[in-house]
């Protein structure tokens, strides 16, 4: 008995370590996503680069996926978040700010 309780023990650990990293996994691949031009009505409006730096609003910083978010940090002391969401073979970007819940949307062109 003691030694069934052990096994169960082991196996219940071993699914929760293996289930652990699935978030992980998730923002990483959104990452890769994000990188590159985006747009809205024509107007360059956010630039992602494969390095984490960013230029939003005609600034620049550093962008990442933090807790399903999408974090710039700007020069400015600017730190906007939004929650996203891709469509259209991820070449749309639906962004809605964390702070007030205005939504944008932008187009991605390019590589």
């Amino acid at each position: 008995m003691k030694k069934q309780l052990i096994i169960i023990g082991i196996i219940v650990l071993l699914i929760a370590v293996g289930l652990s990293g699935c978030n992980e996994v998730n923002q990483n691949n959104d990452k890769s996503k994000f990188i590159g031009t985006w747009y809205k009505s024509n107007d360059l409006v956010i630039n992602l680069l494969s390095d984490g730096t960013c230029s939003y609003l005609a600034q620049s910083g550093t962008w990442d996926v933090k807790d399903g978010k999408l974090v710039l940090e700007l020069s400015s002391g600017y730190n906007p978040s939004f929650n996203y969401t891709f469509s259209d073979s991820d070449l749309t970007l639906k962004l809605t700010s964390t702070l007030d819940g205005s939504t944008v949307v932008y187009t991605k062109r390019g590589p």
